[in-house]
């Protein structure tokens, strides 16, 4: 194989052999290398915030700049900090690891909370919720003994004035305290999109991107930090303190305790968990971070070969289910050559030699065309699992009151046992009946109706935005593909299937419109803060602005164009403005 085009991605990519797939192709030359590339910025740029933090720390010897510098830069590059620098890295290297495992194209929308538990209980996820609190810990313990202070070290000397040493708690809570905010950093991860790769609408450097949201990472990672302390001290508190006392029992070593007052326990109290805050706002920062700049890193354009002789072509990407992301990076590059790569735009109007036949386009055409029928199906089903499931809820309502009547004469309310209700012991049998089978049917009502049991149908809706990136993506390339054919293609190919396309998109606007109110929006954050919500609006978006695209660059020829008579009306007002 060819060098990895990563580090110039505007070449195009290099050919895989006839022996390698697309996908073995796509893993071993441009994901793994941009995982690799990913892991060195970060592990570099986390040193360099140590670095700073640590000259912070010195600030009092800045009237002195030689000895301050010298401080700053033996305290992180000294001997007594190589292992904690290669702790550094290897926490790096973990989330580079998790990344690769776990990274996702398709936001998660949880169906139910029981949903939610029984992916917890996945064997990846266990692993991943391992490797979370690993990563925490040791990032902690990492900045502890780089940073030092009085809680740098696991053991300290005795209060009672004798030559033994005494396990610090303090140091054993801070570090809890990492694995803890890894812990919740994990549940984010795999269940708040917090492995979401978000495509930026706008094309924008990697630098810039990170530059621009650096200071919100902090902020978030601030405000995260202390909404979460109040559950660490609840958990440190009932059983955090327990495994202190455990490592005291296992080096036989006792816990650090004096003579103290209650003023001076409380400040004590007070001044480790502004250490605590401290160290989880930057292990927090430093590992959303690193996702970002992972997310960053494989969000980079890579450009296909649109000659689909060419092994991996454009259209073989956008064919593919797996891997996803490389189907994703075609509809991306496919989108940017329509709109900004006059060159190889052009390619895709040529025709085949010998025979003269549009091949490139057909084919790439086809590939958008079916991607978009595909989620019109999807969305179509699952607006009739929406309707269904509340014909279902009706019928239920209407029926209960029945069949709990008919459950009750069954067990011998009717008139056939009159002979049984003639003695007291049948009565009394027909009342518990009764009761048991009302109370019955309370709690199959009342759990029908529990969120934590039942998935909300209207959730599928969700599930169907939620997968429409490159739906978008196709119907702004396609739309911009149509436009540039009024003055760069030559040979007519384009409209051979403008109506069809065209009225796709008519098709797709309406389709969007009639179910754009049937899903719901969580209550747990913004609508604008949740993806799948953000897609749906961006599609409507899209789907507007292609069709506008398209009557602007053709004018007055729209007319000719022949679309069904439903969508006549529709397409005269895109020519008038109207729509």
């Amino acid at each position: 194989m060819m060098s990895s085009p990563i580090s110039s991605p505007g070449k195009p990519p290099s050919p895989c052999s006839a022996q390698s797939s697309p996908a073995h192709w796509f893993e071993h030359e441009i994901f793994r290398p941009r995982i690799t590339n990913s892991i060195i910025r970060h592990a570099l740029l986390t040193a360099f915030l140590i670095l700073v933090c640590h000259a912070f720390f010195n600030a009092a010897l800045l009237l002195h700049p030689l000895t301050w510098m010298s401080t700053t830069l033996g305290g992180l590059f000294g001997p007594s900090s190589w292992l904690y620098l290669a702790l550094v890295l290897g926490s790096t290297v973990l989330l580079g690891w998790l990344v690769h495992r776990h990274v996702s194209t398709v936001p998660f929308v949880p169906q139910s909370a029981l949903s939610v538990l029984w992916g917890v209980v996945e064997v990846p996820v266990l692993l991943s919720l391992g490797a979370h609190l690993t990563l925490g810990a040791l990032l902690t313990r990492s900045l502890m003994g780089i940073w030092g202070g009085s809680y740098g070290v696991l053991t300290q000397p005795c209060l009672d004035g004798s030559e033994f040493r005494c396990i610090d708690e303090s140091h054993i809570l801070l570090v809890q305290s990492g694995a803890f905010m890894g812990g919740f950093l994990w549940f984010g991860f795999h269940f708040r999109n917090g492995n979401l790769l978000h495509f930026p609408p706008i094309r924008q450097h990697g630098s810039s991107q990170l530059r621009s949201r650096l200071a919100g990472i902090f902020q978030a990672s601030f405000i995260e930090v202390i909404l979460n302390m109040r559950w660490f001290c609840f958990f440190y508190i009932v059983y955090g303190h327990r495994l202190a006392v455990t490592v005291s029992q296992l080096s036989r070593l006792s816990l650090l305790n004096g003579e103290e007052s209650v003023f001076r326990y409380l400040w004590h109290q007070m001044v480790v968990l502004a250490h605590a805050i401290f160290l989880d706002t930057f292990v927090v920062a430093a590992i959303k971070l690193g996702i970002e700049i992972h997310n960053i890193s494989l969000m980079k354009p890579v450009m296909f070969p649109v000659d689909p002789n060419q092994a991996p072509s454009l259209v073989t990407a956008m064919k593919s289910k797996n891997p996803s992301l490389m189907k994703y990076l075609a509809y991306m590059d496919f989108k940017n050559l329509s709109t900004f790569k006059s060159a190889r735009r052009q390619q895709l109007f040529e025709l085949s030699q010998p025979g003269g036949h549009p091949r490139k386009w057909t084919q790439v055409s086809q590939a958008c065309v079916s991607e978009i029928e595909e989620f019109m199906g999807t969305l179509q089903n699952a607006a009739q699992v929406v309707s269904s499931s509340a014909t279902n809820a009706q019928t239920k309502e209407s029926v209960a009151p029945i069949s709990s009547n008919l459950r009750y004469r069954f067990h011998g309310g009717g008139a056939d046992n009159k002979e049984s209700k003639a003695n007291g012991v049948g009565v009394s049998s027909d009342k518990s009946l009764k009761k048991i089978t009302n109370l019955w049917d309370k709690l199959v009502q009342r759990f029908s109706k529990n969120k934590l049991f039942t998935a909300n149908p209207e959730l599928s809706l969700r599930n169907a935005f939620a997968q429409c990136q490159i739906v978008i993506w196709a119907i702004e390339g396609l739309s911009q593909m149509i436009a540039a054919s009024v003055l760069e293609d030559d040979f007519g190919v384009v409209q051979r299937n403008l109506s069809e396309i065209l009225t796709l998109l008519l098709n797709l606007q309406q389709t969007v419109e009639r179910y754009k109110g049937l899903s719901v929006s969580c209550k747990q954050a913004p609508a604008n803060k949740i993806r799948d919500i953000q897609l749906k609006q961006e599609l409507r978006s899209a789907v507007k602005t292609s069709i506008y695209r398209i009557t602007n660059a053709f004018g007055s020829h729209v007319s000719a164009i022949s679309v069904p008579a439903e969508f006549q009306q529709k397409l005269d007002n895109y020519t008038r403005f109207q729509e």
